[in-house]
């Protein structure tokens, strides 16, 4: 299934002019971060006195300028685009797979423990999000990535959850799953080697678009100061810090902001396009 997946991928992602420039700016965008290091002489925590508020340019080597506190903007918005990709991936990863899990037994099942599942799923979605976040956010150690990525991922879950339900739904009355079942074959392996298979393709596409959501989600718990806190940096936060200089430093929000944007709108021009890959039926 993996194989058919990545060959559907490799075969049909080129035609999607949009969606393969998107999957090369953000490659570009990781590649970036990844040896970022490597292009500039600064750490991002260095503090060059002799640079302070420097605006973009060549003087002391920080080409997009210093902070208050003559820390080099590209090396700190570079640690930021590090940071948010790592708590979107892990935050997207976990999100999926209990959504996937939850979803395919709560469809698999059926009957009275698929609704409570359910119900379950739609008190967590009636609740508002982001105050929820917040609240668990705030109830723990502020600035803890671990407790962040929990606090963003409780609630992530629920929109995977209710789309590999309905897929499950759709599968479970099947021929290839009523023979699995008539032969005796015990349910999770069913879950895993029919069910979650078949609903691979909307899931990783869902994933895609998951990812932004989840960046977004932690730039803004980081603006509002209940994110990820010095010395580690992130975007949220960079642009949290740059908005108060905006009027005498604006490279400070121009930076980190520009970073955002681009991380984001590629990740979810990517997005559109591997769901029309591999889930036609969303198409237009």
């Amino acid at each position: 299934m993996a194989g058919s997946i990545l060959a559907s991928v490799g075969t049909e992602l080129p035609r999607h002019r949009a969606a393969l420039a998107a999957a090369i700016l953000f490659v570009a965008l990781c590649l970036l971060a990844l040896f970022a290091p490597l292009l500039t002489p600064h750490a991002p925590g260095a503090i060059d006195l002799a640079q302070v508020a420097a605006p973009p340019g060549t003087a002391g080597g920080h080409w997009w300028g210093s902070d208050r506190l003559g820390r080099d903007v590209f090396a700190r918005t570079m640690q930021g685009l590090r940071v948010s990709l790592l708590i979107g991936f892990v935050a997207a990863l976990v999100s999926v797979v209990i959504g996937t899990i939850w979803g395919a037994v709560a469809g698999y099942a059926g009957g009275r423990l698929g609704a409570v599942m359910m119900r379950f799923v739609d008190i967590l979605y009636a609740l508002p999000y982001v105050f929820l976040v917040i609240i668990l956010a705030t109830l723990f150690e502020r600035g803890n990535v671990p407790v962040l990525l929990a606090a963003i991922v409780s609630v992530g879950w629920l929109t995977t959850a209710r789309i590999v339900r309905g897929q499950t739904l759709a599968l479970r009355r099947r021929e290839f799953i009523e023979a699995a079942r008539a032969m005796g074959v015990p349910t999770a392996r069913i879950l895993w080697r029919h069910i979650l298979p078949n609903v691979a393709g909307p899931v990783i596409a869902y994933a895609t678009l998951t990812v932004p959501q989840m960046i977004l989600y932690e730039s803004f718990l980081s603006f509002l100061g209940l994110g990820v806190q010095e010395p580690l940096a992130s975007l949220g936060s960079l642009v949290s810090e740059g908005a108060r200089d905006m009027e005498t430093a604006p490279w400070l929000l121009l930076a980190p902001a520009a970073c955002l944007t681009l991380l984001t709108l590629a990740l979810n021009v990517l997005g559109d396009g591997l769901r029309d890959v591999l889930d036609p039926r969303t198409g237009t």
